[in-house]
């Protein structure tokens, strides 16, 4: 289940990715007033967020292949879940 939920948003990032990318060629169509800088330099944040997120996803798939997925903290949830530690 897990890699399912990963592989999601991986879909979503380099779908941000791909489809950021041309949005941000469109911006060099559009300038910012009165500096007349191009748009696109707003929007190369989108392509480029994508990418770091994609990375990031796949780092996260990669250590819960060979490390399993749990999380650091969730031992701790389980005893609160459980009434095992007192919540303060």
């Amino acid at each position: 289940m897990e890699t399912f939920n990963h592989l999601v948003v991986l879909g979503v990032c380099l779908f941000l990715a791909y489809f950021g990318y041309f949005n941000f060629l469109q911006g060099f169509g559009n300038f910012l007033q009165p500096s007349g800088t191009p748009i696109a330099v707003i929007t190369a944040a989108i392509p480029v967020a994508g990418v770091l997120m994609a990375l990031f996803t796949v780092e996260r798939i990669v250590n819960g292949w060979r490390n399993g997925f749990e999380r650091e903290g969730d031992e701790e949830l389980g005893e609160i879940a459980e009434g095992r530690v007192n919540v303060e």
